[in-house]
């Protein structure tokens, strides 16, 4: 599922915690509450999936890191849903 969300902490910090090794996609199966953050940057808003198993990040990922997406392993109580309801229409499309 996608959602519009906003990070507890301030964007611009949360946006500069990306992984230093980007291709390497961490995932903690153990911890239910930690999940792989898909996210790209939508007329200044983040839009992002929350990725709970290893087999949901491999099915997103294609075995590669899709070019213009940000990946963040944060606990998922970091974030909160502000739009979940997102249609292609909403954005002209471009979702």
């Amino acid at each position: 599922m996608r959602y519009f969300i906003e990070p507890a902490a301030q964007p611009l910090t949360w946006l500069l915690g990306i992984d230093e090794t980007p291709r390497t996609l961490p995932f903690s199966p153990e911890n239910a509450d930690t999940g792989l953050v898909v996210a790209q940057l939508i007329s200044g808003k983040i839009l992002a999936e929350v990725l709970p198993t290893e087999e949901h990040v491999k099915v997103a990922c294609g075995g590669g890191v899709p070019l213009g997406r940000l990946y963040f392993h944060v606990p998922k109580t970091q974030l909160y849903a502000v739009c979940s309801d997102l249609t292609p229409e909403s954005f002209g499309g471009n979702v």
